[in-house]
């Protein structure tokens, strides 16, 4: 992550993925939780895993607040981010679902 100062270098935001690397850390030992038991630390973070989210989100809000520039049209800003999340969206779906249908071939239907 990085945004220009005003001399025109790129400033890094180590900090800031430092703590979304926390936040999908939670999520993560959220999900996993339910398919092996966590040691005692691990098992805390995963007790916050749904604010991970959230606050994945909000950080996320604010890393793409900060990398935005006035000389960049936004068109072409919105383009680059898509076309760096987009991607990586589609092979995580198409490894998820053979991966989830081979888990759980039959799931259950209703409440």
């Amino acid at each position: 992550m990085t945004a220009t100062t005003d001399n025109g270098s790129m400033r890094r935001l180590d900090a800031i993925t430092g703590l979304r690397w926390w936040a999908a850390f939670a999520v993560f030992a959220h999900h996993i939780q339910n398919l092996v038991p966590l040691p005692g630390p691990i098992a805390a973070v995963a007790g916050f895993g749904h604010l991970g989210v959230t606050f994945f989100f909000v950080l996320s809000g604010f890393v793409l607040t900060w990398a935005w520039r006035p000389e960049v049209d936004k068109r072409t800003f919105w383009w680059r981010r898509f076309s760096r999340i987009y991607p990586l969206t589609l092979v995580t779906l198409f490894l998820a679902i053979p991966s989830s249908t081979a888990s759980n071939p039959t799931p259950r239907r209703g409440g």
